[in-house]
């Protein structure tokens, strides 16, 4: 909770194992993930924000700021494509809005849109992982929801043309998994529902 980030080389003689100290500025690493195909650390924070750190020493770490107050970060993930991604969120009064995935990689795609995620959740998304051309999300909603990110359906979706909220040409979603949690939620109400009309 110091808000430090600190990178070290084990294999190497105790004064020479830090590789990289990053001050997030007191903002509390909730969550960091390791991605040796990109030889980097990616690191979210209670703020909303979240970092990139690469396992390089010399190589300077970049800060990826909250887009603004309805926006919030998932986690990032690394594509079938190779490419690193960030999957981003929105979220207003009446819930939450589509995902949407962005380029995380250095270089003329940063930040650009690879897919938009819509329909899935309702409540606001936690977890990300990837199983090759297949998009993992987690929401407080107690659905897990498997996204179909093969290129075709990843670009579609994308296409400024097709406008970004287009239900219609987004990634599908192969499958939803409601979780024990939730089903078990969703029984105790029913339950509950039983007993009031039996009263009245």
């Amino acid at each position: 909770e110091d808000g430090m980030l600190n990178v070290m080389d084990t294999s190497v003689k105790e004064n020479d194992m830090m590789l990289n100290v990053v001050n997030c500025n007191h903002e509390v690493v909730e969550k960091m993930k390791w991605f040796p195909e990109h030889n980097c650390v990616t690191a979210t924070c209670s703020t909303e924000c979240s970092w990139i750190v690469p396992l390089i020493e010399g190589v300077f770490e970049t800060k990826v700021p909250r887009r603004d107050y309805d926006s919030y970060v998932v986690d990032y993930v690394s594509l079938a494509d190779g490419r690193l991604a960030l999957v981003m969120g929105t979220k207003g009064e009446e819930g939450a809005g589509p995902l949407e995935v962005v380029c995380a990689m250095p270089g003329p795609d940063y930040g650009k849109p690879i897919a938009i995620l819509p329909n899935g959740h309702r409540e606001i998304s936690r977890v990300a992982m990837t199983v090759g051309n297949t998009l993992i999300t987690g929401a407080e909603d107690g659905v897990v929801c498997c996204w179909d990110m093969t290129p075709s359906a990843a670009t579609a979706s994308a296409d400024p043309s097709n406008g970004l909220n287009n239900d219609a040409n987004g990634p599908e979603v192969a499958s939803t998994i409601e979780s024990v949690a939730s089903k078990e939620s969703s029984r105790k109400a029913e339950r509950g529902t039983d007993r009031m009309k039996q009263q009245m």
